[in-house]
């Protein structure tokens, strides 16, 4: 099902073998290749996934879906939770690649072809010469308003892009993953490291784009709820740390993650434990279980390393609350978590003791290691949102009663208890909840700090509006149509499987369509329908096309 180009400059051809329009053309695709003979005297069943998917591809893009281009692999990864491989593949021409581009063919145990899910670019008359060095990107990206810049690890690498602003593609250099620090003081937290967009014909920083995000709590409350954590014992110590799951608590001192972020994690924390050392590390444990039970990922980076927490973090800069020791903020930096704190009843207490607070954050790690959603505009609000879904799902997953949910987030942060997102009711808190409301920047101002990015924790509300919608789906006779746990696995395949750096809302709702069909494809078809039909109106609800 192709659609329009995108406000990214891309567009979409999508197939799921279950879909009418999807099975005419993966139908015959699907039939060819299990002939014996199919290619090389071989059936799809005998190829490996990815040869396989290379063949699916060459039958199912044609030449003017596709413009030329060639598609590079990118490896394939198995989904426990379908049972199915997805085979990656990235967009260049001319060997260069397509930014936000991306491929997914996924395939059952025989390499049939379940679905594919192409995002692809078309720079038109865009040459592959490029007329400044990398070193002469590196020195622009240094010029970044407002940011101290240090060397990127890996050399700038030339991809081409589509200049929003422009309305054009261009040839340009990505400075990536570029470690940076505040100029001047600023109220809010600047982003351990970003992504730099460089014309590579002129050398003029296009976009900034930071890769990791905020959060924009004022307080907490004393949650008095008894918990259990697995420890470890270090000589005649405990220590917070377990090493089933995974996970080590640290104590930062009272130091500023801005300043001296090169001393992070801090100090392996020993008994006797604070109650903000318990809630961190318990709330860690919660996600962790989580990413192991239901989605079966490896913690957050999907290789079982450590989840890092720190709390007792304090940036003085800025902060009219640091005399207190007070800094209402929490934040994953691209590596670990980083807590603070606010006074509550005359003690301080963390921000980790909110769980979805926590989870909201950590699923920022998941999506900067998976689809790595660009933070600023529509995808930064897709990245938001995605974070609530998540941190939301997480705090409620222990009630199977979906009709008792609690929708609020952060409501037991502020002193006054107040929430600062209802993903029921987004209006409530000045959210926008219906697409046609989305806010943009006039055309004269680019994504900055300024106006947290184009609005991305304010635009959230829209998708938040339509998850909400799709996780209290219900049938004719008033059953949900989704578990708890299926509502999670649909919203992780599409982060993880079917978005790219540049998705948009549209994006989103055809991805977790086609996560559901492959997750009930053993289903009868009129159930999956319902299934779908209830995704559709979900999205439909919040005006999202």
């Amino acid at each position: 099902m192709p659609t329009p180009k995108a406000l990214n400059g891309l567009k979409v051809v999508s197939f799921h073998a279950l879909d009418p329009e999807g099975a005419k053309v993966l139908g015959p695709i699907n039939r060819e290749l299990s002939a014996p003979s199919a290619v090389g005297g071989l059936s799809a069943a005998q190829l490996d996934p990815e040869s396989a998917a290379v063949q699916i591809l060459n039958r199912a893009l044609t030449e003017a879906q596709t413009a030329g281009a060639s598609f590079r692999k990118l490896g394939t990864e198995s989904v426990p939770l379908t049972g199915t491989r997805i085979v990656k593949f990235r967009q260049e021409l001319q060997k260069v690649p397509v930014y936000g581009s991306y491929v997914s063919v996924e395939l059952d145990g025989q390499n049939q072809c379940l679905a594919l899910n192409a995002i692809l670019g078309n720079p038109k008359n865009v040459e592959p010469i490029a007329k400044v060095s990398p070193a002469q990107a590196v020195k622009s990206a240094a010029k970044a308003p407002g940011l101290a810049v240090d060397a990127a690890e890996d050399a700038p690498r030339l991809h081409y892009y589509f200049d929003a602003a422009d309305k054009a593609w261009k040839l340009v250099y990505i400075v990536e993953d570029a470690p940076v620090t505040a100029k001047k003081p600023s109220p809010h937290l600047t982003p351990a490291a970003a992504d730099f967009v460089v014309d590579a014909n002129t050398g003029k920083l296009i976009a900034t784009l930071p890769r990791t995000s905020t959060l924009e709590a004022t307080g907490m409350d004393d949650l008095g709820v008894a918990r259990t954590v697995t420890i470890a014992r270090r000589g005649n110590k405990r220590v917070l740390r377990d090493d089933t799951l995974r996970i080590a608590t640290y104590d930062f001192g009272f130091r500023d993650p801005e300043t001296q972020f090169k001393r992070l994690p801090g100090r392996l924390i020993t008994s006797p434990f604070s109650s903000s050392a318990i809630s961190a590390h318990a709330n860690a444990s919660v996600v962790s279980k989580f990413l192991r039970d239901t989605l079966l990922r490896n913690n957050i980076d999907n290789e079982g390393g450590v989840i890092v927490s720190s709390i007792q973090a304090l940036v003085r800069e800025g902060n009219p609350n640091a005399a207190t020791k007070q800094w209402f903020n929490a934040f994953w930096n691209g590596d670990q978590m980083v807590y603070g704190q606010v006074l509550n009843e005359g003690k301080l207490r963390s921000l980790a003791s909110s769980l979805d607070v926590v989870a909201h954050e950590m699923f920022h790690g998941v999506t900067d290691g998976t689809s790595r959603l660009e933070y600023v505009t529509e995808s930064g609000a897709l990245n938001e949102s995605y974070s609530d879904i998540f941190g939301t799902v997480i705090a409620n997953f222990a009630n199977p009663d979906i009709a008792a949910w609690n929708w609020e987030i952060g409501e037991r942060l502020a002193a006054s208890n107040v929430p600062f997102r209802d993903m029921s009711d987004p209006g409530r808190f000045g959210q926008p909840m219906l697409y046609r409301q989305f806010r943009r920047l006039p055309a004269s101002q680019q994504p900055s700090d300024a106006n947290d990015w184009g609005f991305v924790h304010a635009n959230s509300g829209i998708h938040n509006f339509a998850a909400f919608h799709v996780i209290t789906a219900r049938d004719g006779a008033g059953r949900f149509l989704f578990t708890a746990a299926e509502c999670a696995a649909m919203f992780y395949i599409a982060l993880t499987q079917h978005l790219s750096r540049t998705s948009q809302f549209g994006d989103s709702r055809r991805a977790v369509l086609l996560a559901a069909q492959t997750l009930f494809r053993a289903e009868a078809p009129a159930a999956r329908e319902a299934r779908l039909a209830g995704i559709e109106a979900g999205f439909a609800a919040a005006g999202i096309p």
